[in-house]
Parts: structure tokens; sequence; C-alpha cells
């Protein structure tokens, strides 16, 4: 946060100084810092978002298997969000009540968003794990008073407004830093997966190499693919156009057909209890970290509470 804060004033003295260029053409030009200050004079201070605030719902065949598509590929990856952090945060592995839980919160805040006009705009945000790696905080309370300070900020227009004028360079630092810290989370988290093994290479590399090449052929070639409707054309082009869908599809696919052992795929792992921090066993249950409280006194008025599928297992 202070890089970006120092590279912002930089620019903003660089600005004053007429050291970048007026020409929108020019590269230079991106990292000026008054070009969308509009935006601050022109956004209401509070704003309140409200259900059909862009018009009446409409329903689209072809948007709807986009947005469908793009919800399967955030829930595959808030699953292995959920691992990461709990990797970085050496803690147990969550369990399948807490992934449900975690799937079920992102559902309803997915419906929320989409009757406000915003779309699928709730998920798990895999950057911040690269936040965790840097700052080594991962305290909840932190989490929560981060959730409400952007709830505020979504609220109060001028704040946002200010946050969208920042300039390229300073925008480019962090995604630098965050994006390389995320890559090598994900690489990370393929730590107990036995890569040694050419089963292991084969599914990783086609899955990579498909969801990277498939949908920047689509995108070349838009014209290259046609089923004979144009309907049906435009749903299997939003699926085959999001890289995340397609590579963790194939992914899925290959990893739960081709033939391979727990422990060659890693599985093993997950049954560990315990995390190693500084040469030391520290022992953290998982209903330590993951279990609802109260739910136990609320299970003796309520004994069918134990069969949700988000509530932990029965003590």
């Amino acid at each position: 946060m202070l890089s970006i804060i120092i590279t912002w004033g930089v620019c903003a003295i660089l600005t004053r100084v007429g050291y970048f260029s007026e020409d929108p053409m020019e590269m230079s030009y991106r990292a000026r810092t008054d070009i969308r200050t509009n935006i601050i004079f022109s956004t209401p201070w509070f704003y309140f978002p409200y259900p059909g605030q862009f018009g009446k719902p409409l329903f689209n065949t072809t948007i709807f298997i986009g947005f469908l598509a793009t919800v399967v590929s955030s829930i595959f990856e808030s699953i292995g969000d959920y691992h990461a952090v709990a990797q970085l945060s050496l803690v147990p592995p969550p369990p399948k009540s807490a992934v449900n839980r975690g799937i079920l919160i992102e559902g309803i805040g997915s419906v929320i968003s989409g009757a406000l006009g915003a779309g699928h705009a709730t998920t798990s945000s895999t950057a911040n794990l690269a936040l965790i790696g840097i700052t080594k905080v991962a305290s909840r309370s932190c989490l929560v008073a981060t959730g409400v300070i952007s709830m505020g900020l979504s609220v109060i227009g001028k704040l946002g407004a200010v946050l969208s004028t920042m300039p390229d360079p300073a925008l480019g630092g962090a995604m630098f830093v965050s994006f390389g810290i995320m890559v090598a989370i994900g690489c990370f988290s393929l730590r107990s997966v036995d890569m040694r093994s050419y089963r292991n290479m084969a599914v990783f590399g086609i899955s990579l190499y498909v969801g990277l090449v498939i949908p920047d052929w689509l995108d070349r070639n838009p014209k290259g693919f046609d089923i004979g409707s144009e309907t049906a054309n435009q749903i299997v082009k939003g699926i085959l156009g999001s890289p995340m869908f397609l590579g963790g599809f194939v992914s899925i696919i290959l990893d739960n057909t081709v033939k391979g052992s727990e422990e060659e795929r890693g599985m093993h792992s997950r049954r560990k209890t315990y995390v190693d921090f500084h040469n030391a066993k520290v022992t953290v249950t998982q209903s330590e970290v993951y279990d609802l409280p109260g739910v136990d006194k609320l299970a003796e008025k309520f004994s069918w509470i134990y069969r949700l599928p988000f509530i932990q297992n029965q003590r």
C-alpha cells in the first residue's frame, strides 16, 4: 500500500510539472493523475444501489449460460482459495461443511448482486491471498474490518471515484506484486502433488494449454466456429471462451478419470491435522477453526440441523 501511495504521489508531481505528455496516444499519458478527475466531480457523495435501477429484468439465454459458466468457474476458484488461505494461515484444510458454507454465502451474495444489476459480483478474491502472504496477517477481525471499509467505499461515491483515478503505473505495480505472488501460491498448492509423475504432468499441462489456446483461438477467429444456430454458437463460445472454466473443467475431468494413486494426486496430505511452523508441530483441529459457535445448543431444540450440508458434523 505504501508503494502505491508513493508511486501515485510521484505521478502527481510529474503531472504537475508537465513531464507527462498530454497526447492520449502517447504511453506516458496513462501515467497522468488528472485524466479522470472529472469522475470525482460528477460522482455524488452517496449512492445506494436498489433493484431495478437499470430497468426491468430481462432474460437472454446466451448471457445466462455465460454467467452460469462464470459462476461455476468462480466456485472452482473459491474452493482452491479456501484451501490456499488455510495453508497460508497455518491451519488444517477446510472440511466439506466449511466449503459448502463459503459457496452458500457467495451464492446468496451473487443473487443480491444480480438483483441490484451487478451480475455475478460476489466471489473470493484470489489477489487477497497474495496480501496474506506479503503481510502475514490472516486475522478474521482484520478481514471483517476490510469488508466494512469496502462496503463504505461502495456507498460513499466520492471515495470510490478518487480510487478510480489511480494512474496506471501505480495500479500496474500493485498488480505485478499481487498477481505474481498469486501465481506462486497456485503453484505452491501443488507441492503435495507428485509432479515427477507423467500422469500429473499430462493433466496439468493439457489443462493449462487447453485453457490458454482455445479461448485465444476463438478470440482470433470469431467466425471459425459454427454449429448451425446463432444462439447455440454464442452459448458454446461463451463456455469455451472462459479460460478459467475451460481449464478447470478439463483438469477436473482428467484428474478424476486418469488412473492415479492418492499419494500421486496429493490427496493424502489433506488428512493431516497439524502444520509444521518454525520446525515445531502445532496441533490445530478443524473444529477450532471452522465450526460455527452455538450449533450444539441450537441442535438441542432442532436435531435436524446437523443434516444441513453447511453445518459441522455432530460431535
